[in-house]
């Protein structure tokens, strides 16, 4: 081989090496990101963990809504423990003046109650008794069901990642060999 050649096949092998190394770190984030999931799909945050919060909320309520594309999504609400607290003492308050104004007791007010909204939430037409979610945060408000969804979409961002490091091995052993 003449110096030119040389070069040429040195920039060919810093551009492969970078391309695997590349492909490396991205496996390692894919696989992190889909251990994060998994973890929220599974409760697997330990309490306080990266701001994680988990909790079982009770009193369910799922509405079934149409969508514009055919067919339909469960949006579900539960109750915390302190939201139930809280929603029993308002509706206790409330109902006080009402017995004292109403002896016969007929058509109680209930009142507004507070309800959280819980994300992929699995339905199969029948309302649960509890769920359990939780919340990340960091990353906002909002509640995250402990589902089969969650936890599949987990599994298969750690796949992709898995891949991806494997990819870049393979790269780099490539490479070596060539050297």
């Amino acid at each position: 081989m003449d110096h030119r050649q040389t070069m040429d096949h040195r920039q060919t092998m810093d551009h492969r090496h970078w391309r695997a190394v590349g492909c490396l770190i991205a496996g390692i984030l894919f696989a992190a990101l889909g251990i994060g999931v998994l973890a929220v799909g599974t409760g697997g945050f330990g309490v306080g963990a990266f701001g994680a919060r988990t909790e079982t909320f009770t009193r369910i309520k799922c509405d079934e809504r149409r969508v514009n594309k055919g067919g339909s999504v469960w949006h579900c609400y539960g109750q915390s423990p302190d939201q139930v607290v809280a929603n029993d003492e308002a509706a206790r308050r409330a109902t006080l003046p009402w017995i004292v104004a109403n002896p016969d007791h007929r058509d109680q007010p209930v009142g507004q109650r507070q309800r959280t909204r819980l994300t992929f939430a699995v339905s199969n037409g029948t309302v649960p008794d509890e769920i359990t979610a939780t919340r990340m945060a960091p990353f906002g408000d909002r509640w995250i069901a402990h589902s089969t969804p969650v936890r599949s979409v987990g599994v298969l961002i750690i796949v992709i990642g898995g891949g991806l490091v494997a990819g870049g091995v393979w790269q780099l052993n490539q490479g070596a060999d060539r050297s």
